[in-house]
């Protein structure tokens, strides 16, 4: 892997299946950026079940100032990462424009599964779906992501699937919400129908279903309505009425409760522990001083 310079300010680094440009200033998050995506790729891969070699060599960007941001014009606001999969490229703000701290490998974990899922479908795959499998193999998921849909469906303002079928909001909170549904469209798919039935959707868009049904391997698919109803047996209105109702049922305004109390109880419980320890050991530590007053005493 050798370094060489692509102009004044940029430089490329490459690796079996990726090259990335980037300023001299990057040079380290792009040594990390490119170890990862190479274990990301192949951990990403064989969850898919997607040959290796199946993908083309992928080029990372590593965007480097705010004007170069506005010129390339493909990232919202809250964006810091775009994966483009007819090109097999990936575009990543450099960590030096962003405000807060990320979590690089997550991030590329993120845009390489829409890489690939972007590449084995021959139908149009919903905004949510790819959002949600990114997610899922990206393992974003976390406490703050079940408080999100809690408060949404508390205060029924959860984004109907058919609105972020295609686009996600411009709007920062907005957006965030599109992302936590998609991902608990994924959790409802392993959830109710086990994670066999996730795997069985990914072959069946690749074309290469496993199912014993003849007839569903000799249908070419005509959308991914098909694909559900082929391996969930609910066509898309179907699937979003039944996850409606599951989030419901799984986020709700007692979840709300005891996800946003249960850290804090937590920690004040960590905090009277440890309270109770020193207590203890201070206890026990003025008993040994007593004792051995004694001792000195009977001595002399």
């Amino acid at each position: 892997m050798n370094f060489c310079l692509l102009s004044l300010f940029l430089l490329y680094k490459a690796s079996p299946n990726f090259t990335i440009s980037f300023q001299p200033q990057d040079i380290k998050v792009a040594q990390e950026i490119i170890e990862f995506a190479e274990i990301e790729l192949l951990r990403i891969s064989k969850d898919m079940e997607v040959e290796q070699g199946f993908i083309s060599h992928i080029n990372i960007r590593l965007v480097f100032s705010t004007s170069e941001v506005e010129e390339i014009n493909v990232f919202p606001d809250w964006g810091i990462g775009c994966a483009i999969p007819d090109k097999y490229m990936i575009l990543l703000k450099s960590p030096r424009i962003i405000k807060y701290p990320i979590d690089i490998r997550t991030l590329v974990a993120h845009e390489i599964s829409h890489i690939i899922l972007g590449n084995i479908s021959p139908v149009k795959i919903p905004r949510w779906f790819d959002e949600g499998m990114a997610m899922y193999e990206s393992s974003e998921w976390k406490l703050g992501e079940s408080i999100w849909l809690s408060w949404a469906n508390f205060t029924h303002s959860i984004l109907p699937l058919s609105s972020i079928e295609t686009y996600f909001p411009e709007n920062h909170r907005k957006a965030k919400l599109a992302y936590v549904e998609s991902f608990s469209t994924i959790s409802f798919i392993v959830n109710q129908f086990g994670e066999e039935s996730l795997k069985e959707i990914i072959r069946t868009l690749r074309g290469n279903n496993n199912s014993s049904d003849s007839l569903i391997q000799e249908t070419p698919l005509s959308s991914f309505s098909q694909v559900l109803q082929n391996v969930l047996g609910l066509n898309s209105d179907d699937f979003t009425k039944e996850w409606e109702k599951w989030v419901k049922r799984q986020y709700t305004g007692f979840s709300l409760l005891i996800n946003t109390l249960f850290p804090g109880i937590l920690l004040l419980l960590v905090f009277f522990l440890v309270i109770c320890l020193k207590r203890r050991k201070i206890k026990a530590d003025n008993i040994k001083i007593c004792e051995s007053k004694i001792n000195t005493n009977e001595h002399d």
